[in-house]
């Protein structure tokens, strides 16, 4: 597997989760010989984690998130939207996933990645959801407070632009203050 084996090994679920962050280099267009064929291997692998068993919740929605980042930092937006919508399927059905931070940024990315398409209406179903489930993990676990208010006050500005471009100024300027709050 030359090069590529930590990363593909970490989206395949058998090696360390945080190796993950390396896919979005592997992705970068342009890319020739080795980089090119490990690029190609890691995708191939990110389609075969539909097949892999169902206690591999994280890895199969964050190999998902991951790849769907640097579809979206490359302006491939309508690319990403699959990927990010697979990964909120992924971990939907899960215990606690209502009050999950990472399910919230999942669901954020899609809000993002919706509204770069243009498609406003699914973004704001998308972003109140976000919101929703951030505010949840807050209460749930306040320790983490500080990292998840963070989260969601980018969460809640993004969401005021929105809003505002939805011609909703008194939602945006609410949104807009909540995150002043934070």
């Amino acid at each position: 597997m030359g090069s590529c084996r930590p990363q593909v090994f970490a989206i395949a679920g058998k090696g360390n989760p945080r190796l993950l962050s390396g896919i979005p280099k592997l992705l970068q267009p342009g890319q020739t010989g080795e980089r090119r064929r490990c690029r190609i291997e890691v995708q191939g692998h990110v389609s075969a984690l539909g097949s892999t068993s169902d206690n591999r919740v994280l890895e199969r929605s964050d190999a998902r998130v991951f790849l769907g980042h640097a579809l979206f930092l490359q302006h491939r937006y309508s690319e990403s939207i699959p990927l990010y919508e697979k990964a909120v399927e992924i971990r939907r059905p899960y215990e606690h996933s209502d009050r999950d931070a990472d399910f919230a940024s999942e669901n954020a990315s899609l809000a993002r990645a919706y509204a770069a398409v243009g498609d406003l209406s699914r973004s704001d179903t998308y972003y109140a959801q976000a919101v929703v489930i951030f505010k949840a993990a807050i209460a749930n676990l306040p320790e983490m407070k500080s990292n998840y208010a963070a989260r969601l006050k980018s969460t809640l500005i993004e969401y005021a632009k929105l809003k505002a471009g939805l011609g909703q100024e008194e939602e945006s300027a609410r949104l807009e203050k909540e995150a002043s709050e934070l």
